[in-house]
């Protein structure tokens, strides 16, 4: 019996410590996987070690993201979070240094060798933090009626980023010499208010509205030198800064249905969001020197959208002897200009001067994409649950086959990514505390941006990459009574 309340004890303190340390982790300016792939970040703990499920029995930080009828179903008041501490992905993109023709008129014959770049991240991830409060009214088994919920989450997430990046290749007769650099940041942050309602024992309805900021920051520069051994030099540089932010707001319906004392289903629609303010700024910039010198900008300013598309998704959970189980799908549908800038580019070239003012418009659209997820929660003792899940990450990122026009101020270049996961992880219950621990292994494909120099102008191509990574993910819940008693504990263990 002592070794059972240490143990619940123990939990309910790595609970509170973890909670500190997410509050103190969350960014000030809400921002940083690319733009279409909707399961990046993960949500809440104990639905992200469960394959991300959750649209039928979420009880954590995920449920008024994925339905907020779920919402209902949470135990007490209080508050739930997922602190996604540490994530490590190597990223590999074989033909980087070479990623395309080369201009043999212009640059020879070149010998390139070991053109493969390996990235390595280690990254700290916030995630999810809510608040739920009962409102009013109880049910006949003694369930709160009417629940709401206030939430802030990170919905999408990539960074990806190599600084100072040398290489050197060539032959007898020529030698290059290379120097590149590259960021590339998306991030799409949500807060807003959920509520619920208990219809009945079975059923319950809820909804949920949220305001999103969506952010995207690239950098790129390449500078390579040719050096021939007849004396010839030839050089070129690129330099490519965009930066956008895009505010939307949008509204998720839902609903789950218990239909026995085991099973139970979960359904929720959320609406293309509404676009309310964005901007967007871009700066590319190319020269060559060598036998015809020449140098070329283009600056862009104005507005950018970043909508997201109408969504459904169902869930069916089974509440078996000592194992729970649940299985989700999920449908992001199309959407034409899911991306747009609005801007006012002007332009200057050293042979033709500048050119006057034009409005140009930059856009993608999103084709529909299905993910899904599957969960497993196995009880070893009534306060200890071993939880294991696999889901899916399809982009809908349309495919990347053709090269982006010289001066296209690389608006969009976003990189097209797949990704399938596995977790496995632990949940200790206490009395009002819930924490959870474990690992997401994931592996990805797909394709990617890389600037080609040995082509003028120089310009960025598509090559392919892959990656795969790791990341540690704690979460929990707990209420304020939990709190008090953990705190009151942890003062009485002192003054022995």
């Amino acid at each position: 019996m002592k070794i059972l309340l240490r143990a619940r004890r123990l939990a309910s303190l790595a609970t509170v410590c973890a909670l500190a340390l997410h509050l103190g982790s969350l960014p000030l300016e809400r921002a940083a996987r690319a733009q279409g792939n909707y399961r990046s970040a993960p949500l809440g703990g104990r639905s992200a070690l469960m394959g991300g499920t959750g649209i039928a029995t979420a009880r954590d930080g995920a449920a008024p993201f994925l339905n907020p009828a779920t919402i209902a179903h949470v135990d007490d008041s209080g508050f739930a979070f997922s602190a996604n501490f540490l994530q490590f992905r190597s990223t590999s993109a074989p033909q980087f240094h070479r990623p395309g023709a080369v201009d043999q008129a212009a640059f020879g014959d070149l010998q390139l060798d070991e053109t493969r770049l390996t990235t390595t991240e280690v990254d700290l991830i916030p995630s999810t933090l809510c608040f739920f409060v009962n409102l009013s009214g109880k049910t006949e088994d003694n369930a709160p009626r009417h629940r709401a919920s206030l939430c802030f989450g990170t919905l999408e997430r990539d960074v990806q980023s190599r600084l100072a990046i040398g290489y050197r290749g060539g032959s007898s007769a020529t030698r290059v010499e290379q120097g590149q650099s590259f960021l590339h940041k998306w991030s799409r942050f949500s807060v807003g208010p959920a509520y619920s309602v208990n219809v009945t024992e079975e059923l319950a309805v809820g909804a949920s509205i949220a305001a999103l900021a969506a952010n995207f920051d690239d950098l790129s520069s390449g500078n390579t030198s040719i050096y021939s051994a007849d004396g010839r030099y030839l050089a070129t540089a690129l330099d490519n800064v965009a930066s956008g932010a895009s505010i939307d707001v949008n509204a998720t319906l839902g609903v789950t249905y218990r239909v026995d004392n085991h099973y139970q289903l979960g359904f929720a629609a959320t609406v293309p969001s509404l676009h309310v303010l964005g901007s967007f700024s871009s700066l590319y910039q190319t020269q060559y020197s060598g036998s015809d010198d020449y140098a070329s900008s283009r600056r862009g300013e104005g507005s950018f959208r970043a909508s997201t598309p109408a969504k459904l998704g169902a869930g069916i959970s089974a509440d078996l002897p000592g194992t729970r189980l649940e299985l989700d799908a999920s449908v992001h549908f199309p959407r034409a200009r899911s991306t747009e800038a609005r801007l006012s580019v002007s332009s200057f070239d050293t042979r033709t001067g500048a050119s006057p003012t034009a409005d140009q418009t930059f856009s993608t659209d999103t084709q529909p994409v299905v993910n899904t997820g599957f969960g497993v929660e196995r009880f070893v003792r009534p306060w200890l649950g071993i939880l294991a899940g696999v889901s899916t990450d399809f982009t809908s990122t349309p495919p990347r086959s053709a090269a982006l026009a010289p001066g296209e101020l690389n608006a969009f270049a976003f990189p097209r990514m797949n990704r399938a996961s596995g977790s496995l992880g632990f949940a200790t219950y206490t009395e009002g505390t819930e924490f959870v621990v474990g690992i997401e292994g994931s592996h990805g494909w797909g394709k990617t941006y890389a600037l080609n120099p040995f082509e003028l102008p120089n310009r960025y191509v598509p090559i392919d990459q892959s990656s795969w990574g790791f990341m540690l993910i704690v979460a929990g819940s707990t209420n304020l009574k939990a709190l008090r008693a953990t705190v009151e504990n942890v003062v009485k263990d002192r003054k022995k």
